[in-house]
């Protein structure tokens, strides 16, 4: 398990603030809004932060959710025109505080009922995007003949799992570490999960929900080993890949953390192997000195930034030292390819197995072998061997399901997928419970 000492750092302005649930807008209505519905005595501030409410009732009566929902989450980054309206409610509404890279893009609204009792209130938040930066004008040339830098096209996704290089940051108890790789995979079901191998292999979890094309708004529910944590972030969304990921949050009694990663070198994706190349079929190069450049609006120190980047960088081939698995030769007929008929492979990697009766250990190779007839031996190596036994089979192009028999020879249950690119293994994630290890949960990334 990955342990790194804390310090507190939250501000005691929302020490104690706690959260209401919100729902998605059913109706389109205006696009960039969040409606406020509550039931609310005395004074009361609700901190509002992509698609999240937190309130703090500064000692008072805790406010009641009666309906509050939301068309879009509040960008991580400027907005233009922000404006909160009073409809309903006796007291006053007013905007505390503005978002900004200083708060982590957090909106204050104060909302004081001066009158004994509650009343319903309802705020309504709206704003504009930012507008597209321009490209500055070239010496000697007019203004207008240097268009603007052309934005990779924001994505609505139901599904993401990539590996990116990069740079960023990790803060956490004081201290601070250099990111260069990320790993993000934003399941289905609503789960996220982000590790960073040069970090420790550092890891996060929790929820998360895309109410705009643009970003993906995350809730924080477990940090750095452990659980309870709370904090939000996001992940900029752009031509369908994760170009950029900012978090922050604390682990109850042990202290914040914060994490800034910008992709800016090989990206992989394993969802889709198409999102993962440019274009053109080749590499894209860092933006820099002629080749566009990130706003010019300077960022405050201390927060995100706005990341509309044009820094996106497709990626070489990966390599590998290992044989690539053997595929299943061509039939006759129309069925090109019926799939992988057997698999023996050593993997290099990045990844993790959290055993609930151990402590976690950070996955650095695997050695799969997948017979024919269907038996599946997995070794994963970090600072020891796991080894995971069972069946296969391939119900899906890209995809061998397998279910769980044994951890370390110890009897289990469970279900795991290994998702390939072609024939080749990109990732690997199990779960399930054995006897000597209580639940498990496996995930690797191959190089």
């Amino acid at each position: 398990m990955v342990r790194i000492p804390l310090v507190l750092l939250l501000a005691a302005a929302t020490a104690g603030a706690q959260e209401i649930s919100v729902r998605a807008a059913q109706d389109a209505g205006m696009a960039n809004r969040i409606d406020l519905r509550v039931l609310v005595d005395a004074e009361v501030d609700f901190l509002i932060q992509g698609a999240r409410i937190r309130y703090d009732s500064k000692g008072s009566k805790a406010p009641t959710n009666v309906g509050s929902e939301y068309a879009a989450s509040l960008p991580m980054g400027p907005v233009e025109n922000l404006r909160v309206r009073k409809l309903d409610g006796r007291g006053d509404v007013v905007l505390a505080e503005e978002p900004s890279a200083r708060n982590n893009w957090t909106l204050t609204v104060r909302i004081y009922d001066r009158k004994g009792g509650e009343d319903r209130y309802h705020a309504r938040i709206t704003w504009d995007d930012v507008a597209a930066p321009t490209a500055p004008v070239a010496p000697g040339r007019s203004r207008g003949r240097t268009p603007a830098p052309q934005q990779p096209p924001s994505t609505v996704i139901s599904e993401l799992s990539a590996a990116a290089d990069g740079r960023g940051t990790l803060v956490a108890g004081g201290q601070r570490r250099n990111v260069d790789e990320a790993q993000i995979t934003l399941s289905r079901d609503k789960t996220w999960i982000a590790s960073f191998p040069s970090a420790n292999n550092a890891r996060f979890r929790g929820t998360w929900e895309q109410a705009d094309a643009g970003a993906v708004s995350l809730k924080v529910t477990d940090a750095l080993g452990a659980t309870g944590a709370t904090g939000a972030g996001a992940v900029w969304i752009a031509d369908g890949r994760a170009t950029h990921i900012g978090m922050e949050g604390t682990v109850p009694g042990r202290g914040a953390f914060s994490v800034k990663f910008d992709q800016a070198g090989d990206y992989r994706d394993f969802v889709d192997p198409n999102r993962s190349k440019s274009e053109a079929g080749g590499d894209v190069a860092v933006a820099g000195k002629g080749r566009g450049q990130r706003p010019t609006r300077p960022t405050p120190a201390g927060g995100f930034g706005s990341y509309e980047s044009t820094e996106i960088v497709a990626p070489k081939p990966p390599t590998r030292r290992a044989a690539p698995p053997r595929a299943a030769p061509q039939p006759s007929g129309n069925r090109r390819n019926r799939g992988v008929r057997e698999l023996v492979v050593t993997l290099d990697g990045n990844g993790f197995i959290e055993p609930e009766r151990f402590e976690d250990d950070a996955l650095q190779q695997v050695f799969v072998r997948l017979r024919e007839g269907g038996e599946a031996r997995f070794e994963f190596d970090g600072d020891q061997t796991w080894t995971v036994q069972g069946r296969w089979s391939q119900p899906e192009t890209g995809r061998i399901a397998v279910t769980i028999e044994s951890v370390n020879s110890s009897a289990a249950q469970g279900q795991g997928s290994v998702w390939l690119n072609g024939n080749s293994v990109e990732r690997i994630e199990m779960e399930g419970t054995s006897r000597r290890t209580g639940a498990v949960e496996i995930r690797m990334f191959v190089r």
